[in-house]
């Protein structure tokens, strides 16, 4: 067919069933009869994002950020395409305009967190994870990101309480665990430390690290 809106409904049926090859494919169609279509261009840079082609990811959300840049989930996506190259300063970028345009959207406030984070912008970090928290209180990775937010700025205290937020929402989070035992043994809190080390044996399936704190 020659008409955008038939290839663009076709690459959103593909997504959905999981044939992301199928579905770029479809949306390239679609850019190229509407070059200008902001939706399709989302679409395909979604689809590349799903089969792990982030660069491309990039160039296509750019382009739908350039024709419809009032749109929060393309700066969401956005952002998450350039984070998963190692472009923090880009992600926070683009996660700083999804949360401008969506304020109560928890997941851009930990996206934002994330990539300050990962930048050791420890206070900008915890700014941004305290409001993901406030709007997500279940979000086990929020208060885990929070966790390290805080430690990075030798708030330990803090810091132990966000990560034993997090193993109690999520108790197989690996990463929430590893951070609550290091943060506990390097402070010298030996009975701490096996004490939740006595917890993590209980609640997951990854035991090494657990046993080893208590050998």
């Amino acid at each position: 067919p020659e008409d955008a809106n038939t290839w663009l409904r076709l690459g959103i049926a593909w997504d959905r069933q999981g044939n992301y090859t199928g579905a770029e494919e479809a949306f390239i169609k679609a850019v190229e009869l509407a070059p200008e279509d902001a939706h399709a261009w989302f679409h395909l840079g979604s689809a590349r994002g799903s089969q792990g082609n982030h660069a491309g990811a990039e160039e296509a959300l750019n382009k739908a950020a350039e024709f419809d840049p009032e749109d929060p989930h393309v700066w969401f996506d956005l952002g998450s395409a350039r984070g998963s190259q190692g472009n923090y300063t880009g992600a926070e970028k683009a996660l700083t305009k999804a949360v401008e345009l969506a304020p109560e959207d928890a997941d851009a406030w930990r996206s934002l967190g994330r990539a300050r984070k990962d930048q050791c912008n420890y206070a900008g970090a915890e700014e941004a994870l305290n409001k993901a928290v406030e709007l997500a209180p279940e979000d086990a990775n929020a208060w885990c990101y929070l966790g390290l937010a805080r430690g990075g700025q030798g708030n330990y205290a803090g810091a132990e309480k966000a990560l034993t937020k997090a193993v109690e929402l999520d108790p197989a989070s690996m990463v929430a665990w590893k951070r609550l035992l290091y943060l506990t043994f390097s402070n010298y809190q030996f009975s701490d430390c096996i004490g939740y080390s006595m917890k993590g044996l209980l609640n997951t399936d990854n035991k090494q690290i657990f046993l080893s704190m208590l050998s």
